[in-house]
């Protein structure tokens, strides 16, 4: 309600104090009458006089374009940040290590054999594999929890969005919550408290991480083992580029450890984030449903206003496809105009609202992806071509009136 009466209030206001003899002869606002930079363009480039009195009218009341403009700048804003989101999605999909799960089978021992669990992991199909087992550390009177990784700890897969990853002894890589709840920064030493030991540290990089919101340490047993002689590895987790052979992985740790081991694969569905990326969805649809509508508003508006022009356009020879065109030219200038400015700033929009919930998931800056360029190109054409559709059904009625009809209303 107050946005309503906020917005109306000043037209009003102005309305009010327009003197009767300006109302009668131009109306509530005054009317550009030189042709704008638009509709000269098109007559340098040959587009036709409809086209190029279409671009002429369409700014003759610049505040009236500009919130046209504006409203469909919105919608592309809102249609490229969901693009993003989109994207963002394929990418989590394709890679969980962005969201912290570098990995495709984990594999809890049990009790079996580990040696037969390592033997069975030992195939081409796997491209590498680790241990980890979890313990709680402090640096001071912060407490948070740290991974304890064994096997190929440089290649587990962790994806380290600044420094490296752990390649010996003496190193930890944290996550970007932790690194921001310590206030640490790679390269700084990390006096890490564990299992009633103290092990010195050094912060080697940080990496995206979503359990615990990124407030995770992890070390290797290597360390831990000169506080802990007797740690457990604890569980073992492999990376299987391919499904099916992820599956046959499985039943090959199944097999060779007697069903004794419990091995699950990683859940790659997207349940958690398709509610998030339905409503992007149906928000844009709406921002769109709202742009079409004040884009109709305005088109009948100024062709109401234009009433006498289109008497005299068709006078002068205009057919009722011409005026049509007319009108279509200048909301496909209105398209066009919104989709040059709402590009750039739907990717600063993207990617400002994808690196706040990657700092509030703990997985850092960097966290999303850009939308796809024919993705947004197809989007972009669709606005275009849909503008100028409805701005050409709107005139089907006024571009039907013969002149006799105009004069009449006169």
């Amino acid at each position: 309600l107050i946005i309503v009466f906020a917005s109306t209030l000043l037209p009003a206001l102005r309305s009010g104090r327009l003197p009767a003899s300006l109302a009668i002869a131009r109306g509530a606002a005054p009317v550009s009458t030189r042709p704008s930079r638009l509709a000269r363009l098109a007559h340098s480039l040959g587009l036709g006089t409809p086209v190029t009195i279409g671009l002429k009218d369409s700014g003759a009341r610049p505040l009236r374009a500009w919130l046209a403009v504006l409203t469909l700048v919105v919608t592309v804003v809102a249609t490229t940040a969901t693009l993003g989101l989109e994207r963002t999605v394929e990418d989590i999909t394709r890679d969980p290590a962005r969201v912290g799960d570098p990995y495709d089978l984990a594999v809890d021992p049990a009790g079996a054999s580990r040696a037969a669990i390592e033997s069975a992991l030992s195939t081409p199909a796997v491209g590498n594999w680790f241990t980890a087992t979890d313990r709680r550390g402090a640096v001071g009177d912060a407490t948070f929890h740290v991974r304890v990784l064994g096997g190929d700890v440089a290649g587990a897969g962790y994806l380290v969005r600044s420094g490296r990853t752990i390649t010996g002894p003496g190193e930890a890589i944290v996550g970007y919550g932790l690194l921001g709840e310590l206030g640490l920064r790679v390269g700084d030493h990390l006096p890490l408290d564990i299992s009633g030991g103290r092990l010195d540290l050094v912060v080697v990089g940080w990496y995206s991480e979503m359990e615990d919101s990124g407030k995770i340490a992890q070390i290797s047993i290597d360390d831990l083992r000169t506080i802990e002689p007797d740690v457990d590895p604890g569980g073992y987790f492999a990376e299987v580029p391919v499904e099916a052979d992820a599956s046959a992985v499985r039943n090959a740790v199944l097999a060779a450890t007697n069903g004794a081991a419990k091995v699950e694969l990683l859940d790659r569905s997207t349940d958690e984030l398709d509610a998030f990326r339905l409503a992007f969805i149906m928000i844009s649809m709406l921002v769109l449903a709202v742009a079409f509508v004040n884009l109709i508003g305005t088109t009948l508006v100024g062709i109401r206003e234009r009433q006498r022009d289109i008497g005299v356009l068709k006078t002068v020879g205009f057919t009722p496809n011409q005026i049509g065109a007319t009108v279509a030219a200048g909301a496909a200038a209105y398209a066009l105009l919104a989709v040059v400015i709402g590009v750039p700033l739907g990717l600063i929009a993207s990617t400002a609202m994808h690196d706040a919930v990657g700092r509030g998931t703990g997985s850092g800056p960097g966290f999303g992806s850009a939308p796809q360029v024919g993705a947004v190109a197809v989007a972009a054409v669709v606005l275009v071509i849909g503008s100028t559709a409805l701005a050409a059904l709107s005139a089907r009625r006024a571009a039907r009136t013969s002149v006799a009809e105009i004069l009449r209303s006169e």
